[in-house]
């Protein structure tokens, strides 16, 4: 196995990535962490999910930062500090709030301790049907990494402090509202293509990981990535290597060094013995 040197700093998706089909981290996954940081490279985990869920799922001790939220927030484990921190203002909510009201689309919010969640009335069945299915796997794998509130109306978001809005539709109606959104103001991002999160203009995992590395001084080339989703290719613009899951999206396939089906394997080559 080709092994890879001259790396400081590797940086890793969660969901259909690091983690298995059940959505959680396996033990030789554990061990490779681990042994990457004994090594001396710091490990990041970068993904969409908000700190608490992370924390739920990754051991202390298994990584030196958290990009949570795409890039809305990234944590230093080490210090237990923030590093960075942004939100949406109320008058981006409203702006998307109204897209939201124009499409036939679901929406959730994130906010530091858990997802607030809304459907339409015409889409309650299929609402209920996900919420039953996340409460089943929950059961099943012994945790649920996500804590959820129901909201009657919409504008109640408006209370809440949320780093992003979560879209779910099918694919061309979350590309139609992806494509009207205004860049000087939004941020956004496909984790599938029937997912679309929108954070604040100039946030995403990339700019994430790029405040790391201006923190440890790290340079770009020194730096790896791996993930699956279209909020993934972000961090191949601030990583010398990168790689994609074979499962993955095309777009992010395209934007990648290499196409991996393991990620483990992957981070092994890094390991020097």
């Amino acid at each position: 196995m080709m092994k890879y040197t001259g790396t400081r700093l590797i940086a890793c998706d969660l969901d259909h990535t690091l983690l298995n089909e059940s959505g959680l981290l396996d033990r030789k996954q554990e061990e490779t962490l681990r042994r990457l940081r004994n090594q001396g490279i710091l490990i990041v985990i970068a993904s969409g999910r908000p700190l608490y869920s992370i924390q739920r799922i990754i051991p202390d001790g298994l990584y030196d930062y958290a990009v949570c939220d795409n890039g809305a927030h990234v944590y230093d484990a080490g210090n237990k500090t923030d590093l960075y921190r942004t939100l949406l203002s109320n008058e981006d909510k409203q702006i998307l709030l109204h897209q939201m009201k124009r499409r036939h689309v679901l929406l959730a919010a994130s906010n530091d301790s858990k997802f607030i969640y809304y459907c339409q009335r015409e889409d309650k069945r299929l609402f209920d049907l996900y919420q039953n299915t996340r409460r089943l796997a929950g059961r099943l794998i012994g945790r649920d990494p996500y804590l959820y509130d129901i909201i009657p109306q919409p504008e109640e978001t408006l209370s809440y402090p949320c780093a992003k809005f979560c879209f779910a539709s099918v694919p061309f109606a979350l590309r139609s509202l992806a494509a009207s959104l205004d860049p000087a103001r939004f941020s956004p991002a496909f984790v599938s293509s029937t997912w679309l999160e929108i954070m604040p203009a100039d946030t995403d995992k990339g700019s994430g990981i790029q405040k790391v590395l201006e923190k440890e001084h790290i340079d770009a080339k020194e730096a790896a990535c791996i993930g699956d989703g279209e909020n993934d290719i972000a961090m191949t613009r601030v990583c010398g290597r990168s790689a994609a899951m074979a499962h993955g999206m095309s777009r992010m396939k395209k934007a990648s060094d290499e196409i991996v089906t393991d990620s483990n394997l992957w981070l092994e080559r890094f390991l020097h013995n």
